[in-house]
């Protein structure tokens, strides 16, 4: 008979627990990239701060003036035409920033953003989608 060698069971289960482990940390950090983060406003989840937004928008000679109308300040607002995209300054409240573009497609969008704090305490903005506005520009 020929001697069969093969590993110790205790060998066999220290690599048994550090694949488990191993499995879990990597299941664990792809679930977790599924995740939203969380930005916050004044203490409250952004989203929610999205829907004290108001603002009206013009056209005019091709300027867009895009006015604050809330008491929240909107950080920046993208303005859309056609494939132009370009962006206004922070706007504070009961004022009014302008930009000027070329109307394209007959439609103007606006999206609002505002600036946050994430939990690490960077600040992140976020696109209020929702409170866009959609303006017709011929």
């Amino acid at each position: 008979m020929k001697s069969k060698r093969g590993i110790s069971p205790v060998i066999a289960t220290v690599l048994l627990v550090v694949i488990a482990i191993a499995l879990f940390l990597i299941i664990f950090f792809w679930i977790r990239g599924f995740q939203k983060e969380v930005i916050t406003k004044y203490g409250m989840p952004i989203e929610t701060q999205c829907t004290t937004v108001k603002y009206d928008v013009t056209y005019s000679g091709g300027t867009v003036q895009v006015s604050n109308a809330g008491s929240t300040t909107i950080y920046k607002a993208q303005i859309v035409s056609g494939s132009q995209s370009k962006y206004t300054g922070q706007i504070s409240p009961a004022s009014s920033a302008t930009q000027s573009i070329t109307c394209s497609g007959g439609k103007i969008k606006v999206i609002p953003y505002l600036l946050g704090t994430t939990q690490a305490g960077q600040n992140r903005e976020y696109a209020c989608s929702n409170q866009a506005k959609t303006i017709s520009c011929s």
